[in-house]
């Protein structure tokens, strides 16, 4: 039986000089300084289709509307434009207030490896390119793998 596998690696921003920092607006500008020392223009972005996700929908099920919700952080399409699909097939996006990369599935554990491998790269040269936005900040990455049969385990790397 052949099975398939990926990773995903969560990342967090932190601004040491700043404690008052808000993650969602430090995450974005991380995966967008990404693109843009990528060269991945906005308009011709593969982009995440939201249909079935909303950031105001809780676990139940239940959506909160815009009005009744926080005043929004950063401008929803930035929001959207800091979910890409990258040339490899992993998806670099923001999920809730940190930077994540899912890695593309595969079949080969090697090749898992390295793709997991290339998501640490995307994130390195994330935090080189993001570090022309004022304020100095720090990346830490936390691993989690599993599968249906073992539980989750984690590993933190600080970048």
């Amino acid at each position: 039986m052949q099975r398939i596998i990926g990773t995903e690696v969560e990342y967090g921003i932190s601004s040491p000089s700043d404690p008052t920092a808000n993650p969602i607006l430090t995450s974005t500008q991380a995966v967008l300084a990404y693109a843009a020392a990528a060269g991945i223009q906005r308009a011709k972005r593969t982009r995440w289709d939201y249909e079935v996700e909303s950031p105001l929908r809780d676990a139940r099920g239940f959506d909160l509307s815009r009005s009744a919700g926080p005043p929004p952080v950063v401008d929803a399409d930035e929001v959207g434009a800091a979910n890409m699909i990258l040339t490899n097939g992993a998806r670099l996006y923001v999920d809730h207030a940190h930077p994540e990369y899912s890695a593309p599935e595969c079949t080969d554990p090697l090749d898992a490896v390295i793709w997991d491998k290339a998501g640490e790269r995307v994130m390195e040269a994330a935090a080189r390119h993001v570090a022309s936005v004022p304020g100095p900040r720090s990346c830490s990455s936390t691993r989690t793998t599993s599968t249906a049969r073992a539980p989750p385990t984690g590993r933190t790397k600080t970048i």
